[in-house]
């Protein structure tokens, strides 16, 4: 009996998966079809005070390394594994890459959130959107947490570079 079914199973499973390429692909076009816009109203900066603070937007490099946490993610979570992102910093201090990092928590997280900062080992400044200004300013943004860590050009636009999307789809498929 199982082995009558083992075909149409099979069939099924290459179906969905040829299905969920094609979402991703999807998601991924749109979300480089239209520059990031960053919001500058309701977003509330927290540093360290040994921290460099980058309220001006972006600044003078080429690349923003930008790092979405969504209200749908555990921002307080993802805060205390930010200090993996430390390493980075040296780009930033050598003027090659600006580094933003924005939080979306719900706002009775909101206070949680700073504590987690504040231990979380992370040498960098955080901005918290309080009323949730980047998602409605950025509709093609999914809510996949895949797509929230994006290498922007000076401009706010996605880059499109073939290698970096490959690098993606790589890790993504994997």
């Amino acid at each position: 009996m199982f082995s009558r079914f083992l075909p149409f199973l099979c069939t099924m499973a290459v179906m969905v998966s040829c299905s969920n390429d094609n979402i991703l692909r999807n998601k991924l076009r749109n979300v480089y079809s239209t520059p990031l816009i960053i919001p500058d109203s309701g977003v509330v900066f927290i540093d360290h005070s040994n921290c460099d603070l980058h309220q001006d937007g972006i600044l003078n490099s080429e690349y923003v390394l930008f790092v979405f946490c969504g209200p749908d993610e555990c921002s307080t979570c993802t805060m205390n594994k930010m200090s993996e992102w430390n390493s980075f910093l040296n780009l930033e201090k050598e003027g090659k890459i600006t580094m933003r990092f924005m939080f979306n928590p719900p706002k009775h997280e909101i206070d949680n959130m700073i504590v987690a900062y504040h231990t979380s080992g992370l040498e960098h400044s955080v901005e918290l959107d309080t009323c949730g200004a980047f998602l409605k300013k950025n509709p093609q943004i999914p809510q996949a947490s895949i797509f929230h860590v994006l290498l922007l050009d000076h401009d706010g636009n996605p880059l499109h570079n073939k290698d970096v999307r490959k690098l993606f789809y790589e890790i993504i498929e994997n």
